[in-house]
């Protein structure tokens, strides 16, 4: 309630300042207007100046491109300034033209507050650290690119939650999001807070048992499990011998779908006990033989059964050595304890008001990929498991994604789930990173990623393809030619003889094509600068927030900043200076006016008018006081002056 009372006090001192600016504004166009009324010869010479900067203005043509940055007025145009999307910079600190800030009053698109402060701005008061920020309201897929130490977390990860109303799905190594975010989410948003953090960096951790949502007695229940077994299985780049894993993934698939359908204990009903079955041969060979007795899951157990038995026996000890060796991470009894009950269901990430957060200590990353695999992929088959629906949408930051790998959940869900309210925020160090995770689908994947951020790149290869995505464009180059000459006699003959001497000089103008940004212009940027593309627009500049610094974040509010106590003070100001400007302007610029009162005027010798008194009835008399001999006088028959000829 506090917060909406705040906001709406605010929302009517904007107001109010703009209109106080707009009144000014007509004030000193009136004052304006009446001088150059006044004193044409301005008018003309300002005039005239323009019209000589519009003949020496040569436009370039797009004969060989026509990219270009995109500017502040498209980027409002397009939303991209607004108070709700995804933060992915901020304006530069460029100077705002006078002409457009004031343009900028009186444009409904604009909101006050931000009028307000562009015109500050333009005048010299109310600079801060850089402009408004930049937002994708229609995000849907967006990537990072920046590498180690480039400002990731601070840059957007951090912004991201501190300003995203919506649910949020983290991959948070070391904790650093939770730890800076999570209070204010639920104070802010309301959001709950679940963490699979198996290591207990923050305390107790909840826990998720995937094999809890899958239903043995539903059609698709084979299905379920291929998905969950799928991502557990990874098949190394260029395998030479893909049966030996495409026989470990059969046997992950009939273990799980046993152990779900078969087990009567359910504190045993998880990923644990699959592992157990393969501990031995003797407990393998065992399940199978159970398994090939079962008639649960409509006889689907006894049906894996006999596919799992079909390898010959000299390949079975290839076959186990590869199952175990994707499953090792459950050996683990920290891993175990986290997978064996779910203390929460993750489809209150689509339905409800909560985020989550994956948590793992940085030096785990890569030996527990694979319980990272298995919690995305978990997450992600419940939350799509319903009907389209896109009334509320999932935000999915992926962190370090690259030491994961490539998850067909989430290849699935950049290129279909968008109708499922998914919406993916990949953060990556380089164009390599890209082609390592996801290999020959990078492609695929990344002209799926609308919006696309890079910001203090290294990487040479990444810089030459986003010089040649932003394209090129037409310059104008302008050279000077020219030469001096001499000649002259020689010899006895030649004494007393004159000589010639010749000069020239010239200029040509021509137009050639350019990259609107060289690779190495990318990689020398200033610090911070990060280059934005959105589908459909050009490319566009801006600067990185740092949320612990930019007054936007320092609160953690992430809005743009209010016409305050010196906004008001400086709108009122300009507004008294504007009306005492006026006041001048029409006492002593303005030109005399009659008198049409009781007085008369007459032409003089010099053609100045005199004053006469009038005569008793009010009328100029027939005749002047004084009559010089040299003139005639009449009167006139309209004005009653008397007129000399």
């Amino acid at each position: 309630m506090f917060m909406r009372i705040r906001l709406a006090t605010a929302s009517t001192v904007a107001s109010a300042c703009r209109a106080t600016l707009i009144l000014a504004l007509v004030v000193l166009a009136a004052a304006a207007t009446v001088i150059a009324m006044r004193f044409p010869v301005l008018l003309m010479a300002a005039a005239g100046f323009i019209a000589w900067r519009r003949l020496i203005y040569h436009p370039a043509s797009d004969a060989y491109g026509s990219a270009s940055l995109l500017t502040p007025q498209a980027m409002e145009t397009a939303g991209m300034l607004g108070d709700k999307g995804l933060v992915v910079g901020r304006l530069p600190p460029d100077p705002v033209p006078i002409l457009s800030a004031a343009t900028s009053l009186f444009s409904p698109q604009v909101e006050a507050a931000e009028a307000v402060n562009r015109f500050m701005a333009a005048a010299g008061f109310g600079i801060h650290r850089g402009g408004k920020l930049i937002r994708i309201p229609d995000y849907i897929h967006s990537a990072v690119f920046s590498p180690a130490g480039g400002g990731k977390n601070v840059g957007f990860v951090t912004p991201t939650l501190l300003s995203h109303p919506g649910n949020i799905a983290i991959i948070d190594p070391k904790g650093e999001s939770f730890k800076a975010a999570a209070a204010w989410r639920k104070k802010r948003f309301g959001k709950k807070a679940y963490r699979l953090d198996p290591f207990e960096m923050f305390g107790t951790s909840h826990t998720l048992n995937p094999f809890d949502f899958i239903d043995p007695k539903k059609e698709d229940f084979l299905d379920q499990c291929r998905d969950f077994a799928n991502p557990l299985i990874i098949r190394p780049p260029n395998d030479q011998h893909p049966h030996f894993s495409d026989m470990a993934e059969l046997n992950l698939v009939g273990l799980t779908a046993f152990t779900i359908a078969c087990e009567t204990d359910k504190k045993r009903r998880h990923l644990g006990t699959v592992r157990g079955l393969s501990s031995s041969r003797e407990r393998y060979d065992m399940a199978l033989k159970v398994m090939g007795e079962s008639d649960a899951a409509s006889g689907v157990i006894r049906q894996l059964s006999g596919e799992m038995g079909f390898a010959a026996p000299e390949e079975q000890g290839s076959i186990l050595t590869t199952f175990t060796r994707n499953l090792a991470f459950l050996d683990s009894p920290v891993v175990t304890r986290n997978v064996s009950t779910s203390s929460f269901d993750p489809m209150e990430l689509k339905t409800g008001n909560a985020d989550l957060y994956f948590i793992l200590p940085h030096r785990r990353l890569t030996s527990l990929a694979r319980l990272q695999r298995l919690w995305i992929t978990s997450v992600m088959n419940r939350v799509t498991s319903g009907l389209p629906d896109e009334s509320q949408t999932l935000l999915w930051v992926l962190d370090e994604i690259a030491h994961i790998g490539s998850i067909p959940a989430i290849e699935e869900a950049t290129t279909l789930y968008r109708g499922m309210g998914m919406r993916l925020m990949f953060i990556f160090q380089s164009y390599a990173q890209v082609k390592t995770c996801f290999g020959e689908k990078a492609s695929t994947i990344l002209d799926n990623i609308h919006t696309q951020v890079y910001v203090n790149l290294a990487s040479m290869e990444t810089a030459q393809e986003l010089s040649r995505r932003i394209g090129e464009t037409t310059r104008t180059v302008y050279s000077e030619n020219g030469g001096d000459g001499d000649s002259y006699q020689t010899g006895a003959a030649s004494q007393g003889q004159g000589g010639s001497k010749s000069s020239n000089r010239g200029w040509s103008r021509s137009e050639i094509a350019r990259q609107l940004l060289k690779p190495e212009e990318i990689l020398t940027l200033p610090r911070d600068t990060c280059i934005i593309l959105h589908k459909n627009l050009p490319a566009c500049l801006g600067w990185m927030v740092r949320y612990y610094q930019d007054p936007e974040f320092t609160s953690g509010i992430g809005r743009h900043r209010r016409v305050g106590l010196a906004g008001t003070v400086f709108c009122s100001l300009l507004l008294v200076l504007s009306l005492l400007f006026g006041a001048f302007v029409a006492k002593g610029v303005a030109p005399p006016t009659r008198s049409a009162g009781n007085r008369s005027s007459t032409l003089s010798k010099a053609g100045v008018h005199k004053h006469l008194p009038s005569s008793p009835g009010g009328r100029i008399p027939a005749y002047p006081t004084k009559r010089r001999p040299s003139s005639r006088n009449h009167r006139s028959n309209d004005s009653g002056f008397l007129i000399k000829i």
